[in-house]
């Protein structure tokens, strides 16, 4: 189904879907007159949307990922699955946002924000950042492991990413070496600054071929000690 689908045919609700799908912020009243409030997390601005189709990110225990419209600005949305734990999704924000502020390698925050689900007519609070067509750790050690187990019968392409490396598994295990190097140093550079309990893991660092370069996500878990409140000796 395309987004061509779900808009209305005419009228002021045709107006209002199409500023919603082209990322432009609506009032409360032009979101009550296309659907309804799917939580109660807060009154939050109502932006951009999304569809069931749009899921890039469906194993997290805590929480789900879509991109959003429109797809040029490139941008997912981080929703929970459960409202018990809007908390960790609302908190990841607040520990992401003062990092990014910090200039850390996590991705860039936008908000929060209620977004359409266009499959339901509602508006989901969710967390949204860039995503730039990044890629997960894991997963590059995922396709290093499988280039070199079966080299000859391999078929993939990510945003062209396999055109940037070698033809043999050593472009991918390079990759993902410096991936985990450049994760390492910047979970360093965060603890200098003032971060502890930092979820280390391969799922929470994505390699972004644009920029050649990590960023980090999931930061719910993470406490920040503001330099003037360290205890100095």
């Amino acid at each position: 189904m395309c987004l061509e689908d779900y808009l209305p045919k005419k009228g002021t609700e045709r107006r209002i879907y199409e500023k919603v799908l082209a990322g432009e912020e609506i009032s409360k009243e032009e979101a009550k007159a296309i659907g309804t409030d799917g939580d109660n997390h807060g009154d939050f601005p109502y932006k951009y949307a999304f569809m069931r189709e749009d899921a890039i990110g469906t194993n997290g225990n805590h929480s789900v990922v879509f991109s959003v419209s429109p797809r040029a600005l490139e941008l997912v949305v981080k929703i929970p699955r459960y409202p018990k734990l809007w908390n960790k999704v609302e908190r990841g924000e607040k520990m992401q946002t003062t990092a990014y502020n910090l200039k850390l390698k996590v991705a860039k925050p936008e908000g929060i924000y209620k977004v359409f689900n266009l499959d339901k007519k509602k508006f989901n609070s969710g967390f949204v950042m860039e995503h730039l067509g990044m890629l997960p750790i894991n997963q590059i050690r995922s396709l290093k492991e499988q280039i070199c187990e079966n080299k000859d019968n391999f078929d993939f392409d990510y945003n062209g990413l396999m055109a940037k490396l070698k033809n043999s598994c050593f472009g991918p295990e390079d990759l993902h070496n410096k991936a985990l190097r450049e994760y390492e140093i910047a979970g360093d550079e965060a603890e200098i600054k003032g971060f502890r309990n930092i979820d280390y893991r391969e799922t929470n660092a994505f390699w972004v071929p644009e920029i050649d370069d990590i960023r980090i996500i999931d930061c719910d878990e993470w406490d920040y000690l503001a330099p003037k409140d360290k205890i100095t000796s």
